[in-house]
């Protein structure tokens, strides 16, 4: 079959799969060939980037592969290379003609019997690969970036137990398309213990604190931010903090809350008019976190996580937390993927995630719809304000466990003497928390329209 063909015929498909760019006009194959066995590779180019494409061709139908993945032509079955052993195993031995793989554990010997897809909704593919003694992750990146330091981060934290243990990454020229590494066994992402403990707390009508989750999610953030400040390396190396990186986070920070404010005026519905009153008392807020902003003059910068919410965080069945997807801010414009950012946003970014598990541990509680739980916290009755005051506490938890570990790194880390950190955290952390809040209503109204309020209503009753 001729590759260029096959992925001209396919491009209706491909324009479906989940990873495609939407509302995209240029569909144009840059280069396309035979890679080994049932195995092609093509790279599309769109208006916006250029996408990594691995297929297998089989002449029978695949088993356990939903059927929106998997495209008939004529008589053969086309569908992504990676939910298909025999490519995983064609990467295993360093076989697919045009994929360089560096392996940091040798995988040669290992045959992958089975594999299942870990997650659909995603812009990458995500896999679980079976063998005869290990279970592990391949994950490949749609998107060919030069942006793309994930395996760095990888890498560079494989002495630590706070990421999944990487073992191989694959390379198309010098882009990385893809990783191996570890599979973790969770019980479920980094806000389960707290999502279970607020509901617990809706339920017996009192306050009950996950103490344990919330001093290891805390220590488990201070051991990255102690690990990335001593990063020596080109694309992580710490800086001090000039009046031209608080421009830039002041020149976001306004261009976020103009975005919202012009997405929020065409609303109609009724919650929309809420949206509105939310995003203006929001407003309000912006001008006192571009003040304190100018206290970061002299301070510590690092390589942060960028997009550190407890969605990207596995809890294990040992009640630790694992950090993972380290590709950024989705929402981030390129020129600003790379930059170095105070630690406590990545602090911010978590704390973010306490107003989502308690809008959506009301919502459960309660067995309503997205519409009523707006108007229930709106409300403000009992079980609201359980859920504002369970919030703040936990908060407070998180941030005081953080302070007492990363106290002795605090030179190191913050640029901040330990004696003061205390107080600083507790004001620097107050422009990420509305920077944050902006940037996820933003994501919401462009993606997840109906959850746009969520992240807005949590600067005005929770945070």
């Amino acid at each position: 079959m001729n590759p260029y063909n096959l992925y001209a015929e396919i491009e209706p498909w491909i324009r479906k799969q989940r990873w495609f760019p939407s509302r995209v006009k240029r569909y144009s194959i840059v280069e396309a060939w035979r890679a080994g066995e049932d195995i092609y590779i093509g790279i599309i180019a769109t208006d916006q980037t250029r996408i990594f494409v691995p297929l297998v061709v089989r002449n029978t139908p695949p088993l356990d592969i939903p059927g929106e993945r998997v495209c008939k032509i004529d008589n053969s079955y086309v569908y992504e290379a990676e939910l298909d052993p025999i490519y995983i195993n064609y990467l295993l031995s360093n076989r697919v003609n045009g994929i360089r793989i560096e392996f940091i554990e040798d995988l040669s010997k290992e045959k992958a019997r089975e594999v299942y897809i870990v997650s659909t909704d995603t812009s990458n593919t995500l896999v679980l690969a079976k063998t005869g003694g290990k279970e592990f992750i391949l994950k490949s990146y749609r998107a060919i970036s030069y942006l793309n330091s994930e395996p760095l981060y990888l890498k560079y934290l494989l002495r630590t137990r706070i990421a999944p243990h990487l073992y191989a990454v694959a390379k198309l020229d010098d882009t990385y398309v893809s990783t191996i590494m570890e599979y973790i066994d969770a019980r479920g992402d980094g806000g389960k213990p707290f999502f279970e403990s607020l509901l617990l707390s809706l339920k017996e009508n009192r306050i009950i604190i996950p103490y344990k989750a919330t001093r290891n999610i805390s220590a488990t953030l201070a051991i990255f931010h102690r690990e990335m400040s001593i990063c020596s390396e080109e694309w992580c190396g710490r800086k001090r903090i000039t009046e031209k990186h608080v421009e830039r986070w002041v020149k976001r920070l306004r261009a976020y809350y103009k975005a919202v404010e012009k997405f929020a005026s065409k609303l109609q519905n009724k919650i929309d008019n809420e949206v509105r009153r939310v995003v203006n008392y929001v407003g309000e807020n912006v001008v006192s976190a571009i003040q304190e902003l100018n206290n970061y003059l002299g301070k510590i910068m690092i390589r942060t996580h960028q997009d550190l919410h407890m969605g990207q965080m596995l809890f294990t069945p040992e009640s630790r937390f694992i950090i993972i997807d380290f590709e950024g801010e989705p929402g981030r414009p390129k020129d600003e993927k790379f930059t170095l950012e105070p630690a406590v946003r990545d602090l911010a970014c978590l704390l973010r995630s306490l107003p989502y598990i308690g809008f959506f541990a009301l919502k459960e509680h309660y067995g309503i719809s997205m519409e009523e739980t707006v108007e229930s916290i709106l409300s403000e009755n009992n079980e609201v304000k359980l859920t504002r005051e369970w919030i703040k506490r936990v908060r407070e938890n998180i941030i005081h466990e953080y302070i007492a570990s990363t106290a002795q790194y605090s030179l190191q880390i913050h640029g901040v003497p330990r004696d003061e950190l205390s107080t600083w955290v507790s004001n620097a952390i107050y422009p990420w928390l509305i920077e944050r809040a902006l940037y996820e209503a933003l994501y919401e109204m462009k993606y997840r329209h109906g959850w746009s309020i969520i992240p807005l209503l949590g600067v005005v009753f929770f945070l």
